[in-house]
C-alpha cells in the first residue's frame, strides 16, 4: 500500500510539474507572439516615416539632379555639334557611319532630357531612376568620346 501511495504521489507530482511547465510555455509563447506583433508594428511605422522622409529629400534631390543633368545634356549637345562640324571638314569615307551614330546619340540625349523632365517622385522609384539615368548618361558620354577619338585618326 505504501508503494501505491508513493507511486500515486510521484505520478501526481510529475503530472503537476508537466502542467505547470506547459502553462509557462503557453504564457511565454503568448508573450513572444505579442512582442513579435509589436515589433512588426514598429517596423511598419519606421518604414512609413522613412518613406515620408525620403520623399521630402527626393524632391530636393530631384531638382538638384535635374539641374546637373541639364548641364551634362547641354555639354553632350555641344560635343555633337563639334563632331558634326569636324565631319564636314574631314571628308572621310567613314563619315556616313559616324553621321548615323551621331544622330543616334543626339536622339538618346534628347530622350534623356525628356525622361528627366517627365519624372515624377510619386510615380517612380527615385533611386532606381537615378541609377539608370546616370548609367545612360555615362554611356552617351563614352560614345561621344569614342567618336572624338576615332575622328582624330
Amino acid at each position: 500500500m505504501k508503494k501505491q501511495v508513493i507511486a500515486i504521489a510521484a505520478t501526481s507530482l510529475f503530472v503537476a510539474a508537466v502542467m505547470l511547465s506547459s502553462c509557462n510555455n503557453v504564457n511565454q509563447k503568448e508573450s513572444a507572439d505579442r512582442k513579435v506583433e509589436r515589433e512588426k508594428e514598429d517596423l511598419q511605422d519606421a518604414r512609413k516615416e522613412a518613406s515620408l522622409e525620403a520623399q521630402s529629400l527626393t524632391s530636393e534631390d530631384l531638382n538638384k539632379f535635374k539641374d546637373e543633368a541639364e548641364v551634362l545634356i547641354k555639354k553632350n549637345e555641344t560635343r555633337i555639334v563639334e563632331l558634326r562640324n569636324k565631319m564636314k571638314e574631314s571628308g572621310n569615307a567613314l563619315d556616313e557611319k559616324r553621321q548615323k551614330r551621331i544622330a543616334e546619340l543626339e536622339e538618346q540625349n534628347w530622350e534623356l532630357r525628356t525622361r528627366i523632365n517627365s519624372f515624377d517622385i510619386k510615380s517612380g522609384n527615385w533611386q532606381e531612376f537615378k541609377r539608370e539615368f546616370d548609367h545612360d548618361m555615362e554611356q552617351i558620354g563614352k560614345s561621344l568620346e569614342d567618336l572624338t577619338v576615332d575622328n582624330k585618326d
